[in-house]
């Protein structure tokens, strides 16, 4: 599942995520480079030994011991088959089911079954045999259907359970721990004429036993037929391959579909979407892929899903297995909580997905479709044994993103996007590190989709790669899938694929990289002796503790020699290692290539650290980190002003941020940078350079030059037309209201949802009309995300801005009769009544918006 990344890109619909692609990397087979027998050496100043950096990890190292050991369920019955009869209750916002599940001891006989199914009313627990049905005893306790059998379970058997889900209903009933139900219901009275009637499943991790009965376990694998009824206008979608779709008995207004899963998968990859779609279909081989869209982007299909056959070759080509469903079909429904979810031969997406040219200018989309796509291998064929296990899913699809950019853009690309994951990391482990496979956790849901398993995990692989070489890192994923296909997986099977092909024990490298939440942290330090010509180079892990035992770190250290730069592999396995190498004359600078060793924190002394990061020779993600070192303000000054002049995007995007951060005199920016960021922003076609100099800008003086920058331009991009007017906001208020109040007659939907967001943090009181203009008028699709920042605009503005919100919220619902928008409106009454009740003091206006919020709620 491809998690959210960038909140502006929620905001403002479908930004950016990364601009990726790139042309084949080839990491060279590891070896020692030795320049004499004697040019070289290693040196412990401490007592350590390499067996010491791979121990089991000790408890105190490596969990947080306030977390509980997440235990996998014992695994006593196998489903092989799942049945579904499914007729959908839009009245009730219920789905009527009778399932048939084919099951069987998994190792022992059995005379108890316990089955998933959370917040069913229960008609009827039935044994099929022999075309008889014969009643069975159970208990039920609203969570799990626990059958009694008076006979002892030896073969496969078949149980009928006859139900009735009611999704909706379970958070209030505390059935689930979380709002993720299974099954959503989106407009089901079809009270809005915007928003489209709906219903649409998301298991992962353990919902699916909210809308269909099952062992809602990651480690089962069955087959199913699925068998779907609704109204006559509307499609029916499910895994596997399309058997049949009928009309019924025309006084019955409603069709059936029927899909048939015959490859095993997991409960939670089930799938079932329902709504009015536009249909498209092409061939990859013999492979049909299905488009499905709603009506106002059916010109756009081909924008939207075009790549995704030269993905699946792609994937192809990286797992030596063709794809291996019957059927690939995208989707994008409304409300959706994720970016994607890939469910088997089924992959869905937010509507967001569905994007027009210039949001796709922001943002194409195509890494969250080459992510989804790579976990019909990763994720879907091979499977997570447990929910510890989940970066075995995610890992591999977020980086067959990079492999992706890697084939078809540029070397940089790449080393932005693992630039991207390296920060993304570095916020999470600075709030809550954990290790990348970890069992210590209460709620999956909540503590693993982070970018811990997704990204940390996609970089243990880049160095996995970097070690072992191209050649084996390759045929090791090709018999990894081949090993597992169609089977769960642990940490444990990657590591004895990965052991087969190359022929060396690696559980030092998965102890320290998977099973371990230490990041290398490594001091380098380097001297010349102008006599010996020898250059000694020393480098110390210095996060090494009694608890936090050492790193074996094959590395490539890069030293500038002359006009060359050369690269020096090696391997570090003390706590301080020392090199030695002859060279003519000192080195201009050593340092070590981040690029094959990204999750890692380097430090450099300030000797010539600059020089670093302006050599071209060396790869972008070693230069970037060499700027976090340059400590000389006028040293610092000088190589930012040359990388801006630079055609190195990465580069000129990491100074751009340092300038938003670091604070250097009005009159020196206004003489130095000021020019340079101008000349950006006039010849760029980067948005996000664009984006980024109009927020280092934002912080200095208003410049009249900005006026010359070319408005074709500014309008390419909402991203670059939310930070233009909030550059003018912040430093010219009066120019950038009457900036934004031009744009008010847009037609436009997302420009009055940029508008919403900017008002709300800059706007005053007169912008209040602005929102229930717009709150009245725009199309409901965006109705929540005007409502979104209306809310953060009253609660910004006032007593009495607030006072009028709850006037206005309660006149607007006495006149919608959408069912969506009376909810979002209770919702944000709630919300306004739980801010005013944390308020310290109290006032005669306060109490009144607490009784109007509170008369609402009841309404």
């Amino acid at each position: 599942m491809k998690k959210l990344l960038l909140i502006l890109m929620l905001l403002i619909a479908s930004i950016v995520m990364h601009s990726c692609a790139i042309k084949s990397i080839l990491f060279p087979e590891y070896k020692a480079i030795l320049i004499s027998p004697d040019s070289i050496y290693l040196e412990s100043l401490e007592n350590f030994i390499i067996e010491d950096s791979i121990e089991e990890p000790s408890l105190s190292e490596n969990i947080d011991t306030t977390r509980i050991y997440y235990f996998q369920k014992k695994k006593l019955i196998d489903i092989i088959n799942t049945r579904l009869d499914l007729n959908i209750d839009w009245k009730n916002n219920a789905i009527i089911g009778e399932a048939i599940l084919t099951l069987k001891p998994h190792l022992f006989p059995q005379n108890e079954i316990k089955i998933d199914a959370k917040g069913f009313k229960i008609n009827r627990v039935a044994l099929e045999a022999d075309s008889i049905s014969t009643d069975l005893q159970y208990d039920y306790d609203n969570k799990v259907i626990t059958i009694k059998l008076d006979f002892i379970v030896k073969e496969p058997i078949k149980i009928l359970i006859d139900y009735i889900a009611y999704p909706d209903s379970l958070f209030a009933k505390n059935l689930i721990k979380n709002k993720y139900q299974g099954a959503y219901f989106i407009n089901s009275d079809g009270s809005d004429k915007d928003i489209p009637k709906q219903i649409w499943t998301l298991n992962e991790t353990s919902a699916a036993s909210c809308w269909f009965p099952t062992i809602d376990s990651p480690d089962q694998k069955m087959t199913q037929d699925v068998f779907i009824t609704v109204e006559k206008n509307q499609t029916a979608i499910s895994n596997g391959e399309l058997v049949y779709s009928t009309l019924n008995h025309k006084k019955d207004s409603t069709k059936t579909f029927y899909w048939r899963m015959s490859q095993p998968h997991s409960p939670y990859l089930t799938c079932i979407v329902v709504g009015d779609f536009q249909i498209k279909t092409e061939k990859y081989k013999n492979t049909d892929l299905v488009y499905y869209t709603s009506n106002d982007y059916n010109d756009s299909v081909k924008y939207i899903f075009g790549k995704t056959p030269e993905t699946i070759q792609f994937m192809e080509n990286l797992t030596g297995i063709s794809y291996p469903w019957k059927r690939y079909s995208q989707v994008g429904v409304f409300g959706f909580e994720s970016n994607g979810m890939e469910n088997t031969g089924l992959s869905v997406y937010g509507s967001d997905i569905e994007t027009n040219s210039i949001q796709r200018n922001d943002d194409n989309n195509e890494q969250t479709i080459v992510h989804e796509t790579a976990h019909q291998w990763f994720g879907d064929l091979v499977t997570c044994k447990s929910w510890s296990q989940l970066a075995l899913n995610e890992a591999f699809a977020t980086y067959s993103e990079l492999l992706w950019t890697e084939k078809n853009y540029s070397q940089s690309d790449c080393e932005a996007l693992i630039n991207d994951w390296i920060g993304e990391t570095e916020a999470i482990i600075s709030i809550n590190n954990r290790p990348v496979i970890t069992n210590y956790f209460t709620d999956p849901d909540i503590e693993l989709f982070d970018a811990i398993s997704y990204e940390r995990g996609a970089m243990n692989l880049h160095t996995l790669r970097y070690y072992l070489g191209d050649s084996i890192f390759f045929k090791s994923i090709k018999q990894y899938v081949s090993d597992y296909k169609f089977s769960n997986v642990d940490i444990f099977d990657l590591k004895k694929s990965f052991e087969t092909v190359s022929g060396e024990d690696l559980y030092w490298f998965f102890n320290q990289w998977f099973l371990s939440k230490t990041i290398p942290e490594i001091n380098l330090s380097y001297i010349y002796n102008d006599s010996t010509k020898i250059t000694e180079i020393e480098l110390v892990q210095e996060n090494v503790t009694d608890f936090n035992k050492l790193f074996v770190l094959p590395i490539n250290i890069l030293i500038a020699s002359g006009n060359d730069v050369i690269s020096k592999k090696e391997t570090l396995t003390h706590k301080t290692t020392k090199f030695k190498y002859s060279f003519k004359e000192k080195p201009l600078f050593v340092c070590i290539d981040k690029y094959s060793l990204p999750l890692s924190k380097i430090e450099y002394p300030e000797m010539n650290t600059n020089k670093i990061a302006l050599n071209k020779n060396i790869n972008d993600l070693t230069r970037l980190n060499s700027l976090d070192f340059i400590s000389n303000d006028s040293i610092k000054n000088l190589t930012f002003k040359q990388l801006l002049s630079d055609n190195n995007i990465n580069l000129k995007l990491k100074v751009l941020g340092l300038l938003k951060n670091y604070k250097i005199n009005d009159s020196i920016f206004i003489a130095d940078f000021n020019p340079l960021l101008i000349k950006l922003l006039n010849e760029s076609k980067n948005v996000d350079i664009l984006v980024s100099a109009f927020s280092a800008l934002s912080d200095y003086p208003f410049d009249k030059s900005i006026e010359t920058i070319s408005n074709s331009l500014i309008d390419s991009s909402y991203n670059v037309k939310f930070s233009y007017l909030e550059y003018l906001l912040k430093t010219n208020l009066e120019l950038g209201i009457k900036k934004c109040e031009t744009l008010e007659q847009s037609k436009d939907k997302n420009i009055k949802l940029i508008l919403a967001l900017l008002y709300s943090m800059y706007g005053s009181e007169k912008n209040e009309a602005f929102y229930k203009e717009n709150l009245t008028t725009i199309n409901h699709k965006k109705f929540n995300e005007m409502l979104s920042y209306y809310f953060d605009y009253v609660a910004n503005k006032g007593d009495s801005i607030a006072l009028n919100s709850i006037d206005f919220i309660t006149e607007l619902n006495k006149k919608t009769s959408s069912t969506y928008i009376k909810k979002s409106l209770k919702i944000f009454a709630q919300n306004l009544l739980a801010n005013y009740s944390k308020k310290a003091e109290f006032s005669p206006q306060m109490e009144a918006i607490m009784r109007k919020c509170k008369e609402f709620n009841e309404l």
